[in-house]
C-alpha cells in the first residue's frame, strides 16, 4: 500500500483552474436556443452582483472571492456536492477575519469595498460606526 501526498496549494490551483474553466466555457453548439431574437450586450461580462469585472480586481481579492465561493460550495450537504474535507481547506482562507483584513486594506476603494460586501462570509456581522 502506498499513499500519495498532494500539497494543498496544488489541489486548490487545480480546483481553481477547473472552476474558472467551467465558468468561462462557451455553451455547447448542440444546446437549443431559448429565443430567436438577437441579444445585444450593453457591457462586458461581470463577476457577481456588483457589475465589476473580476479580472480588474487585485489578486488577493480575486483569491478571496474564489475561496469564498468554493467554501460555500463545499459546505453544502454531500448530496448537493458538498465535501467537508475541501471545506476545511478552503473555508479558513475565506473566513470573517480574512474578509475584514481585505476591507481594511482597501477601505479607500469603493469598488473593491462593494465587491467585498457582496462576497461577505455568511457568519460575518457588519457593525455600524
Amino acid at each position: 500500500m502506498s499513499s500519495v501526498v498532494v500539497p494543498n496549494k496544488a489541489v486548490l490551483a487545480l480546483l481553481a483552474t477547473l472552476w474558472l474553466g467551467a465558468c468561462s466555457a462557451e455553451p455547447q453548439a448542440s444546446a437549443p436556443a431559448a429565443s430567436t431574437e438577437p441579444v445585444t450586450a450593453t457591457q462586458p461580462q461581470t463577476g457577481g452582483e456588483t457589475g465589476v469585472d473580476t479580472q480588474s480586481l487585485p489578486q488577493d481579492v480575486q483569491d478571496f472571492i474564489l475561496n469564498q465561493r468554493m467554501c460555500r460550495h463545499f459546505s453544502r450537504p454531500v448530496a448537493e456536492g458538498g465535501n467537508s474535507t475541501m471545506a476545511g481547506i478552503t473555508c479558513p482562507k475565506a473566513d470573517d477575519a480574512a474578509w475584514k483584513a481585505l476591507l481594511r486594506k482597501y477601505q479607500g476603494d469603493d469598488t473593491i469595498g462593494s465587491v467585498l460586501l457582496a462576497e461577505r462570509p455568511p457568519e460575518s456581522k457588519v457593525e455600524n460606526p
